[in-house]
């Protein structure tokens, strides 16, 4: 043992770092799985997990996204295998049945810098990007370089969607999805400008409803295009809109739903972007406006009913 140990530290440099010793040693394997031994807090996959953490834009680069809570991992990875993930060694023995490629033993004072919980319950991970989100390099004309998403459209063929414009607050955002999960809603479309669903405070206020509900990133040209294809019209909430129940029957197969951060609201809905607009009745209250999760809430169960 202390000679495979030796050709280890001999063999392997710190992640590119020539000539460092590595600040993990590699203990074996269980289920196809390398089991690592983690102790630096400046190592490049701590750096890499806060930097998914955080960035969106590293997400989309690496097609992956982090993950920390032991329900919503244990729950995505029925379906999806994590890349690696990271637990305590006083946790290992709870996350036995987790595949993963590679198992990260790391302290608690490393778990709780890399978490977004206060008090992380034990484990973290790292997983890839739901194979429709990940956005594939075009050419265009003029020789510059694009990115757009498959063709193929998670939200193709669904007739109930919430359309979130502009909603920057993570928790605002996986509140919606929350709530679009429990009333039937069938898919969400992300205008540009709105929070990424897989930030991690996103995630934890959407309590596992991201990798139930489909979702797709577009434009308002986009938005209007999934509308006449699937033959549904848009509702904009707005103060001023009409009343839900006026808008009631012509709702009755479906309806893109669009709701709006509470510092614009719908004033940069553009006008030629075809809609008609919906507003609760607030007339007897002295307070004029409801947050966007609550306002949401209240429109989604009262058309999808």
């Amino acid at each position: 043992n202390m000679l495979r140990l030796s050709r280890f530290l001999l063999n392997h440099n710190h992640a590119g770092r020539i000539g460092d010793v590595p600040d993990y040693v590699k203990i074996g394997g269980r289920r196809n799985h390398e089991v690592i031994h983690l102790t630096s807090s400046s190592s490049p996959i701590i750096q890499e997990c806060l930097d998914l953490r955080d960035s969106a834009r590293y997400r989309r680069m690496k097609n992956s996204f982090f993950l920390d809570g032991r329900n919503s991992i244990r729950d995505l990875s029925k379906h999806t295998k994590p890349r690696f993930i990271f637990t305590t060694e006083a946790n290992d023995k709870d996350f036995g049945e987790i595949d993963c490629s590679k198992k990260y033993i790391i302290s608690q004072n490393l778990l709780q810098m890399i978490s977004s919980h206060e008090n992380p319950d034990g484990i973290a991970a790292v997983f890839p990007l739901p194979e429709h989100l990940i956005r594939k390099p075009i050419t265009q004309q003029k020789g510059t370089s694009s990115e757009r998403l498959p063709l193929e459209s998670p939200l193709k063929d669904k007739k109930w969607i919430i359309a979130i414009n502009r909603i920057q607050d993570p928790g605002n955002v996986g509140n919606l999805f929350r709530t679009a999960a429990c009333l039937n809603w069938q898919g969400i479309f992300l205008l540009e400008g709105s929070c990424d669903p897989l930030n991690s405070k996103a995630l934890r206020a959407a309590a596992g409803a991201t990798f139930h509900v489909p979702y797709q990133y577009g434009n308002w040209n986009d938005l209007e295009r999934f509308c006449k294809d699937n033959q549904v019209p848009a509702i904009v909430a707005d103060m001023q809109g009409s009343s839900m129940q006026d808008l009631t029957k012509e709702t009755q197969q479906g309806l893109v739903l669009v709701l709006s951060n509470e510092g614009n609201g719908a004033a940069d809905v553009p006008k030629t972007f075809p809609h008609k607009r919906v507003s609760i009745n607030m007339s007897a209250s002295p307070v004029n406006s409801l947050n966007v999760t609550v306002a949401g809430g209240i429109l989604m169960h009262h058309f999808r009913r």
